[in-house]
């Protein structure tokens, strides 16, 4: 395999017990895979993406973040490649749902939601972690805010294009036919069972690039890092 399976783990912010099962998702994870989150290691480890990120250093693993607002770069730091987008909070969703090989989803909000809508429009594999009855009851709760998201992100990421209404009915999809797991330890087997069964990736990953770089700058330099990830 030319370079590691990339595998993305969302969720929400401020839910304790949500968190430390993904961090004992990603502990479990090692460094058999890259994983993805939008947070850091050293974030607040009630959310999700942070506790995912500190899972996985603990274990040796292999990380990317994808981080919003600041100005691009894309850089490799130790066992961990950081892209700052210089996107908004929503528009960075599209990359988090989108980019990897398969998705993880944990119990989160509307930012949760936008990101599961871009993994399900882009026919990623979808794993959820005790997380669907959770997610249902907040696609309902935050209709307002799940639909203001979709508008910034299709504005904002616009290297994905998608219609009026695209995303909603891609999320009711994957809500109304869920994989939902009850442990962190089924969460990895699924994923352990996914590898075993994938063929040789190619070298590109599936990260799109970045707004207005014609030239795919960005894209290139993610995928480098990449690779030199899948080597560790």
């Amino acid at each position: 395999m030319s370079r590691k399976f990339i595998v993305a783990v969302i969720g929400g912010n401020g839910l304790p017990d949500v968190a430390s099962s993904a961090h004992r998702f990603c502990a479990l994870l090692s460094n058999r895979v890259v994983l993805l989150t939008g947070g850091a290691p050293d974030g607040r480890l009630t959310d999700v993406k942070n506790a995912a990120m500190a899972g996985s250093q603990g274990a040796k693993g292999l990380m990317v973040s994808v981080l919003p607002r600041e100005s691009p770069s894309c850089e490799l730091q130790g066992r961990r490649l950081i892209l700052k987008t210089g996107l908004g909070k929503y528009e960075r969703d599209a990359i988090t749902g989108s980019a990897a090989d398969v998705v993880v989803v944990f119990s989160g909000g509307a930012g949760t939601l936008v990101e599961l809508a871009y993994a399900a429009f882009q026919n990623r594999p979808i794993i959820f972690q005790s997380s669907v009855q959770y997610l249902r009851a907040k696609c309902s709760l935050e209709v307002s805010e799940v639909k203001k998201g979709f508008a910034k992100a299709k504005d904002g990421y616009p290297l994905i294009s998608t219609k009026e209404g695209d995303l909603e009915h891609a999320l009711g999809r994957c809500l109304a036919n869920p994989h939902d797991v009850d442990t962190p330890e089924e969460a990895a087997q699924r994923v352990f069972g996914l590898l075993d069964g994938v063929v040789p990736l190619q070298d590109d990953t599936r990260f799109l690039g970045l707004p207005n770089d014609k030239e795919g700058h960005w894209k290139k330099k993610f995928n480098l890092g990449v690779a030199e990830l899948s080597k560790l």
